[in-house]
């Protein structure tokens, strides 16, 4: 006997971008004696998956507390897998005091259905006593009575990333200064041609304001006789052509 399973998955990442899909899954009914060696050949292929992929895995049983805290959680946070104990307890102080309150706040939306996804930013506790940023995602499992008895998720530590942060906000408000400044007229347009940021020099050479130009096509300040080639050569530096 063949079961087909469908599950929707979102896969998001920090900075907004997501996929959404519907991975298929076939299973087989075996023997008792047969399944053994399946589900351990299976189970061993998402252990190295997970190792593979350097996530935190996490599995939080909601009517016990006891939650499975996967090694590589552990070793994110500078531990052995036998020095932190599986439960609900022993996680919660490892998050940073000033992001607790959020970090269940967004857990309890998520249960209690207010969110569709669940996904929460915060510090989490080393062993070393300095703190690590992570993207917990995390998705929860509901019984009949459509009460949430189970969540399971993932540790993505993105402190580097965090870190470059202030130098990054730095440079582009830098950039956006002397955007402003130049005497050179600049503008960003979005990929079919239309304005969504200019300069005042630009304004002044088009004697437009910025406001008028905001959502209009840039051929707005063209002359009629360049459009057609114009428009091409905007289309090809949005396509990346190497020959323009």
């Amino acid at each position: 006997m063949v079961s087909l399973k469908c599950v929707p998955y979102l896969e998001q990442s920090p900075f907004g971008s997501s996929k959404k899909g519907h991975p298929f899954f076939t299973l087989r009914s075996c023997p008792q004696k047969n399944t053994e060696p399946v589900l351990r050949k299976k189970k061993e292929r998402f252990e190295l998956a997970i190792r593979g992929s350097n996530l935190g895995l996490w599995d939080w049983n909601l009517e016990t507390n006891d939650i499975y805290l996967s090694p590589r959680w552990k070793n994110m946070l500078g531990y052995q897998d036998d020095e932190v104990a599986n439960h609900l307890d022993e996680w919660c102080p490892f998050v940073h005091p000033d992001d607790f309150t959020q970090m269940w706040a967004t857990i309890e939306a998520y249960l209690d259905k207010c969110i569709l996804h669940y996904e929460s930013i915060y510090r989490v506790c080393h062993k070393d006593g300095t703190y690590r940023w992570m993207v917990a995602r995390a998705a929860a499992l509901w019984d009949n009575n459509e009460q949430p008895y189970r969540m399971v998720g993932i540790y993505i530590d993105i402190t580097d990333s965090k870190r470059i942060e202030p130098a990054l906000q730095e440079n582009e408000a830098l950039l956006s200064a002397i955007f402003e400044v130049t005497k050179i007229g600049l503008c960003v347009t979005d990929e079919k041609g239309r304005f969504v940021r200019v300069n005042p020099s630009y304004c002044q050479l088009h004697g437009y304001t910025a406001t008028e130009l905001m959502g209009q096509h840039l051929t707005t300040v063209w002359p009629p006789d360049t459009h057609e080639s114009s428009i091409k050569l905007h289309q090809a530096l949005f396509d990346d052509d190497p020959t323009v």
